[in-house]
């Protein structure tokens, strides 16, 4: 059997299809993910195939262009939709030709459904937003909870909606159609600690625990990390992850987190795709940048995390069992940020605008202070290793093609 995963976006998007596609390699004959040109050397390291979906688009473009129209709710909205819309016409005949050849398409939210409609193919989605997940209203007794929970879904319908049935329209297919083939089993990738389980979903919808990878055989830090790790203490991680900003703005950061480093009396480990290794602002014995190093393996030498909250950092984060501080940099990221600091598993959420190296040097601080989090994301981290969530979804991905 050959199995096809259908995803667009950034690393931190493409990254828990390469944990499911290394765990469905256990069945499935042949694994593909298919997504942008440019994540080809990403995927390679793990041992999967890739397929390249659409034009090679610059990533590092499109993650500044992601933070600049961040400045509202509203326009980050907006961006975000045109992006996905756009980039899914743009893969739609590369997603269509895969399908063709696949017993399974597994997608990236909506990434793939409409080419699996229309070859005939099973459709699984994976999905790390639940707003956009198949539901079923006024199921429970309580008549406030459920009018919520239907007004939600008529203003992610209102947003959503329109864009979702002119993409469809452009290929013959409506929304009545893609509901004929519903109920579809849908997968939600996060730890059942973090994301309860709501009697509005439709029961073909399952939590599994998040999507891990290990850390690629060929993987060896180089010299200089090691001798950094070597030298002290554990330091601090600071990582914006995919995170692009303009250059200026790019430095303006370093320069705010090198301050705070020294008023915390903190050393660290940055990853900040957008800086030049040769900055100056670099020459100091208490941070070293890093490029491309597995988290799986990297948040084992750290003893906190600074970063920006994106999907898959803050997966890695919470099994790793250590606090973090947030820095969210868009709107799916502050929410995030929100809701595990809340849970007492991140300090408050600091604003990145203006002079802030003085707000994150009492946040490390005080998180490496507070014992009552560092136990809590100890305890946590526990329960989330023992969840296994790839090999829970290869297992319902099994008995739904059964």
């Amino acid at each position: 059997m050959n199995a096809i995963l259908t995803t667009i976006g950034s690393r931190g998007d493409i990254q828990p299809y390469i944990a499911l596609g290394t765990e469905l390699q256990k069945h499935f004959e042949t694994v593909s993910i298919v997504t942008h040109p440019w994540a080809a050397p990403i995927i390679s390291q793990y041992g999967l195939t890739h397929i390249p979906a659409g034009p090679d688009i610059d990533i590092h473009y499109e993650a500044r262009q992601f933070v600049a129209h961040s400045k509202s709710k509203m326009e980050g909205m907006k961006y975000a939709l045109n992006f996905i819309f756009d980039n899914l016409h743009k893969c739609h005949k590369d997603f269509l030709k895969a399908a063709e050849n696949a017993d399974v398409v597994i997608g990236h939210g909506i990434a793939g459904q409409l080419e699996a409609y229309i070859t005939g193919k099973p459709y699984v989605t994976v999905s790390i937003e639940t707003m956009g997940l198949q539901k079923q209203f006024w199921v429970t007794g309580n008549i406030l909870k459920e009018a919520l929970v239907f007004l939600g879904a008529k203003v992610g319908a209102a947003m959503f909606g329109g864009p979702y049935k002119k993409f469809l329209s452009d290929y013959d297919v409506s929304v009545k159609d893609i509901q004929s083939r519903e109920p579809y089993l849908a997968i939600v990738p996060i730890s059942k600690e973090i994301q309860p389980i709501s009697n509005n979903w439709k029961k073909e919808t399952v939590v599994t625990g998040y999507f891990y990878a290990d850390t690629p055989q060929k993987f060896s830090p180089d010299e200089k990390l090691k001798q950094f790790l070597a030298s002290g203490e554990k330091p601090v991680l600071i990582t914006c992850g995919s995170m692009f900003h303009e250059k200026k703005e790019s430095r303006r950061m370093l320069s705010e987190f090198i301050k705070a480093l020294e008023n915390s009396d903190s050393r660290a480990i940055l990853i900040m795709a957008d800086i030049d290794k040769d900055d100056k602002l670099l020459d100091n014995e208490s941070v070293i940048l890093a490029r491309e190093v597995p988290y799986s393996w990297l948040l084992n030498q750290v003893s906190l995390v600074v970063h920006h909250f994106g999907f898959g950092t803050t997966a890695e984060t919470l099994r790793a069992g250590i606090p973090s501080i947030p820095i969210p940099h868009i709107m799916d990221q502050q929410q995030r940020a929100k809701q595990i600091s809340k849970m007492g598993f991140a300090t408050k959420p600091i604003n990145l605008k203006g002079e802030f190296s003085g707000h994150l040097a009492k946040a490390i601080k005080d998180a490496n202070d507070d014992k009552a989090m560092k136990d809590a994301c100890v305890a946590l981290a526990e329960k989330i290793q023992q969840e296994n969530g790839r090999a829970f979804a290869r297992q319902k991905i099994l008995s739904y093609l059964q």
